[in-house]
């Protein structure tokens, strides 16, 4: 049976030391066969925070994948945020902001639901377009079929139980659909996880 750690929401800029070292403790004591951190590395995605996050990944024992979230793109610098939003992402987190994770037992697919703009006043919230689905339900198909499917994005694709009308991702309703239809089992969000309707639990 593989054991997951699911983190999020690090914010480095604005973390506790001891924190930071306490959790570094537990994952690296327990060893999960995957650490999955689902977004907002930083608070500011300023490159001090970046490289504190990177000394923070640099030290976990555990393989791990990640998503970036809407703090991991500038609120400041808008030219940076329009023409190359995830630059101190890929150089300190990851070359890829939509990695595949799997092994003999688990396929993870991680859609990057942060935006540098959106047709809304709170350009926080995060959407998934209709080709991040298509390639979703295409590399879930291709999986083996007794791999157990997952899927991580930043932003929640149900509210979670105790803000039942939280807002949640932009097109939840297709992806849940095509999350179901690629028997996906478990969606892991910066603000929630969730055992899908269609399936059973990892464990």
């Amino acid at each position: 049976m593989k054991r997951i750690a699911h983190i999020s929401d690090l914010h480095f800029g604005r973390t506790d030391p001891t924190v930071v070292e306490g959790l570094l403790a537990e994952l690296n004591g327990d060893r999960p066969d995957l650490v999955v951190i689902s977004g907002d590395f930083t608070m500011r995605a300023r490159e001090h925070e970046y490289v504190e996050a990177r000394a923070f990944l640099d030290r976990l024992v555990s393989p791990w994948v990640a998503v970036p979230g809407n703090h991991d793109i500038s609120a400041y610098y808008r030219i940076q945020r329009f023409i190359n939003p995830f630059r101190l992402y890929k150089r300190y987190v990851s070359p890829d902001p939509e990695p595949v994770w799997k092994d003999d037992e688990i396929a993870v697919v991680c859609l990057n639901t942060a935006r540098r703009w959106a047709l809304d006043t709170d350009w926080s919230q995060g959407s998934i377009s209709r080709g991040q689905i298509n390639r979703a339900e295409k590399l879930f198909q291709a999986f083996p079929d007794n791999l157990f499917r997952i899927v991580v994005g930043h932003h929640p694709f149900l509210p979670p139980p105790w803000d039942p009308e939280g807002r949640i991702v932009g097109r939840a309703d297709l992806a849940l659909a095509a999350f179901e239809r690629r028997g996906v089992r478990l969606a892991l969000a910066g603000r929630a996880a969730h055992p899908l309707p269609c399936g059973r639990g990892l464990g």
